[in-house]
């Protein structure tokens, strides 16, 4: 193709433009060379013309039919809040205020003061003014218990903060228990605000955790409890508590009151007594690190004794190392015959107090398997979601390889041998504060015995390692051989260190286990290193899906 910008192109047509140079007759000579370059970048200059007129043509009528779609969302965009029914912008505010938790009311008051309209809309929902915070001023929480009404429900949050400047939690539950107890439809107690400074520097009774003589000082947590036991209230709109503690407490303290529509207990660093009033619960959430000999076996209890809980939520995690080869060699069987959903996460030892105690190699976790034997002392006989997640801050590869142990170990546990009814399992493995310029190393694989979970239909995989998977059979509850084949969908979500290589590894052991026919979806979401092409190649597209 001859382009304009040819020089001597461009000298020819100047020189023939105003010279007037032609042939003998007047007229310009056909086989003149230069005469025939003109014409040939003249034909070629038309057709990219027409080219680009057809394709201008082309993406001015698709460009039109975008707009024609779009223009109504842009304008209503371009209007904010304006078009937006009242409906919607309540919506909108409820959630707002109560993502704020214990500020909902501070929110609701900010968001009162936008506009007139958004005035109008919040005096008006009484459903926004329903956070109880006790360090509130008092004329606040005076204010909020007039304009809620008297039959909406509050979300009460006691601050056992000490020594904070505003109002103390007795003084908020002498004045507001008795008289908005029916009202309370979520009750949270914790420390919400900064704990303020001892500028004396001498050690102060709020602060501090004993009295003296290596006496454990009463939370004020258990104080709350127990002055809602003393005033003998009733809570008949109750669905949710929960109690948040920095520090471990081990609670000898009875809660007698009465909750009927009691349906979700959460406890943070704090293991309550299985009173009657739990009875309806069902769905526990437990954060603890079991770093006292008999909280495992408090805790299984505590399990067993709610005979509604259908979702069981269990955080462990150790802020500081913890010999485990002192507790009991042995914990009491728990079976929880009501559990359906089993959510499992374990936040190991940070890696500087690792190195500081020589672990792993002689390792008290490995010496004395502490978790796997609690895990064994559970029975879930109707267990169908298991979500399990394993986390540890390391650089050193010995450590990963410690933990992928430790993962195939606590799967294998399978609970007692009571994964019969398991339909779908999530498995985590996460390395915190990895070093992003070094990659896990090849050698390094997670492995997923399949007979251990012979009816999962659901496989969700995410971990910083490659993957395998073993087991070609399994034993049935009757004590018959079946194959372990029901695996129907595989996700890898996050595997940032799976090549197509380790993904053709991860198949080619899953063919090899007799699983891979029975697969009909494989899916392939957000890994940095697994492209749409490669990743469709080795899984085959009637199975693959993908998402980045």
């Amino acid at each position: 193709m001859l382009f304009l910008d040819d020089r001597t192109l461009q000298s020819d047509l100047q020189r023939l433009a105003s010279n007037g140079e032609y042939g003998r007759d007047g007229q310009p000579d056909p086989i003149d060379p230069t005469m025939a370059r003109i014409i040939t970048a003249a034909y070629e200059t038309d057709t990219i013309v027409a080219i680009l007129t057809h394709l201008t043509s082309m993406a001015t009528d698709i460009q039109k039919q975008y707009h024609r779609v779009i223009h109504p969302y842009t304008a209503r965009l371009s209007k904010g809040f304006a078009p937006l029914p009242d409906e919607l912008i309540k919506a909108i505010v409820r959630i707002a205020v109560r993502m704020e938790g214990h500020n909902g009311m501070r929110q609701a008051k900010w968001l009162s003061q936008v506009s007139r309209r958004f005035r109008k809309i919040a005096l008006e929902d009484r459903n926004l003014w329903t956070t109880l915070y006790s360090n509130s001023q008092w004329k606040d929480l005076e204010m909020l218990v007039l304009r809620g009404g008297a039959d909406v429900g509050l979300h009460v949050y006691v601050d056992v903060t000490s020594g904070l400047p505003g109002n103390s939690w007795r003084k908020f539950m002498r004045t507001f228990l008795q008289k908005t107890a029916r009202r309370w439809r979520t009750l949270t107690i914790g420390r919400f605000a900064e704990r303020p400074s001892n500028r004396s520097g001498m050690r102060s009774r709020d602060s501090d955790d004993e009295y003296g003589y290596g006496r454990k000082a009463p939370s004020d947590t258990e104080e709350v409890l127990k002055y809602i036991g003393v005033a003998k209230v009733e809570f008949p709109c109750l669905e949710e508590l929960d109690i948040r503690e920095d520090e471990t407490q081990t609670t000898g303290v009875a809660i007698t009151w009465t909750a009927p529509q009691l349906r979700s207990l959460i406890c943070s660093n704090y293991l309550p007594s299985p009173p009657a009033m739990f009875s309806s619960v069902t769905a526990l959430t437990i954060a603890h690190d079991l770093s006292r000999d008999g909280e495992a076996e408090q805790l299984s209890t505590l399990l067993a004794e709610l005979p509604a809980v259908s979702n069981v939520e269990l955080v462990i995690g150790n802020k500081r190392f913890v010999d485990f080869s002192t507790f009991k060699t042995s914990l009491p069987i728990s079976t929880c015959p009501s559990v359906t959903s089993f959510r499992l996460q374990i936040h190991l030892v940070p890696g500087k107090q690792r190195d500081k105690y020589n672990l792993p190699g002689e390792d008290t976790w490995a010496q004395v398997p502490f978790i796997d034997r609690f895990l064994n002392s559970l029975r879930f006989p109707n267990l169908q979601h298991l979500s399990m997640s394993l986390q540890l801050q390391t650089r050193r590869e010995n450590t990963v390889q410690w933990i992928l142990d430790l993962s195939t170990k606590l799967l294998s546990a399978q609970f007692g041998d009571c994964l019969d009814c398991l339909s779908s399992l999530t498995y985590v493995v996460q390395i915190l504060n990895q070093d992003q310029s070094r990659r896990i190393a090849p050698s390094l694989i997670l492995t997923i015995p399949l007979d251990g979970i012979p009816l999962t239909s659901t496989l969700v995989l995410t971990t910083c390692t490659q993957i395998r998977f073993t087991g070609e059979r399994c034993v049935a509850s009757d004590g018959s051989t079946v194959p372990a084949r029901w695996l129907q969908e595989l996700r890898f979500i996050g595997c940032d260190n799976i090549e197509a290589g380790g993904l053709q590894a991860a198949v080619r052991s899953l063919k090899h286990s007799k699983n891979w026919d029975y697969v009909g979806r494989v899916s392939v979401e957000f890994c940095k290193l697994l492209q749409y092409n490669a990743s469709s190649e080795v899984i085959g597209k009637d199975k693959f899906h993908y998402l980045a």
